[in-house]
């Protein structure tokens, strides 16, 4: 099965703190035409030390619930260190909250345990053709490593005080009730709020709308609570 239509070599680095999953991943990744497990790591702090020697790695699969340095941790060094590199969180989870999680630190999809072979491929290709992946989303959400919008300035000239503060609280685990109580709003004045943002962003989804909060540098990593 390819993922792509290069003819270099897709190398990959995948963590998790039980080897045996390791061993698993890494087999059915390099079943895949193009992509090369290039080395392996059980914890956080022994990937970053195989990157220092060899920081030529695409993709990362990346175990989050980890002893010591968890994905979330490790995703944020990486991304300061190796902004290139895309991350893959790999994990149970499997709700929009995870996707925006993945966002906030600085992930670029996540692959749900026991998806299989196709899973891989579709999560490796998709973040190669500069897309985020989340497996059962079937909008294509783009990945800007600079500036998410050209126009950002005229866009973000559009938005209130709270609209921001809004967009903010898109990215943690708070439903629309609880935003709207945060905000002091009542919940039709959210469900506007909501609405109003899709339509200046062209997305019908939160977790779009996370990431553009991510993207435009409403919130940052270090701003971020871990969650329990």
């Amino acid at each position: 099965m390819s993922v792509t239509k290069n003819k270099e070599l897709v190398a990959i680095a995948v963590v998790d703190d039980d080897f045996s999953v390791c061993e698993l991943v890494s087999r059915h990744i390099n079943t895949l035409d193009k992509c090369k497990v290039v080395f392996k790591a059980v914890s956080g702090e022994q990937l970053l030390e195989k990157l220092k020697l060899n920081a030529e790695i695409n993709i990362i699969i990346l175990d989050i619930m980890m002893d010591g340095m968890n994905g979330y941790d490790v995703a944020k060094l990486v991304r300061k260190e190796y902004p290139d590199i895309r991350i893959l969180f790999y994990t149970m989870c499997k709700t929009d909250l995870a996707f925006e999680l993945m966002a906030k630190y600085g992930g670029h999809g996540v692959i749900k345990k026991g998806g299989g072979v196709a899973q891989f491929a579709d999560a490796i290709k998709t973040v190669l053709e500069g897309y985020y992946f989340f497996h059962d989303k079937k909008e294509k959400i783009k990945i800007s490593e600079v500036v998410f919008w050209k126009n950002k300035n005229q866009v973000f000239k559009k938005l209130t005080s709270i609209d921001i503060e809004f967009l903010k609280l898109l990215g943690t685990d708070k439903t629309y009730i609880r935003i709207a109580s945060d905000l002091e709003i009542n919940e039709r004045k959210a469900d506007y709020i909501r609405q109003a943002l899709f339509e200046l962003f062209n997305t019908k989804s939160r977790a779009a709308l996370a990431l553009i909060a991510f993207q435009s540098g409403l919130f940052s990593v270090n701003e971020i609570e871990y969650p329990l």
